[in-house]
């Protein structure tokens, strides 16, 4: 009788339950930044984040120097990794004296390494669930 059923027969994947469509490769942790970064201590160490527009559509580039907190800010057409890094690198370009780059996980800084080939080091910011929390409670 159950084989009558509209699921009696159905099928489960089996293996691995995550999708790795999202995943950004070559990672690495905010924990690895240097502590001079870390404390705000010489000039070159930037945070990177992008704004969104109306209906989630391509806003800003916003970069920050994290001692002197000087802004950079530039227009985005489209969201697309590569895109976004050629805006990055011009901005570092600009800038010169560049050491590292810390980014959120957003899928616009996926092509970061291309970043670490021109010297820059990369990190990317771990926010789980407690730290979400603790940012809310203090932002």
């Amino acid at each position: 009788m159950f084989k009558l059923l509209r699921h009696a027969s159905r099928r489960r994947k089996r293996g691995r339950k995550r999708n790795m469509r999202g995943n950004i490769i070559g990672r690495r942790w905010i924990e690895h930044r240097p502590k001079l970064a870390n404390n705000r201590k010489r000039q070159g160490d930037l945070e990177a984040d992008i704004i969104l527009g109306k209906d989630r559509k391509p806003g800003l580039l916003v970069a920050l120097d994290r001692r002197t907190r000087k802004t950079w800010i530039r227009k985005l057409k489209i969201k697309d990794s590569g895109y976004v890094m050629k805006k990055l690198a011009g901005i570092c370009s600009e800038i010169g004296n560049v050491k590292t780059l810390t980014f959120d996980n957003d899928q616009s800084f996926a092509e970061h390494y291309r970043l670490n080939e021109t010297g820059i080091k990369t990190f990317l910011l771990i926010l789980t669930a407690r730290r979400k929390k603790d940012l809310l409670k203090t932002g």
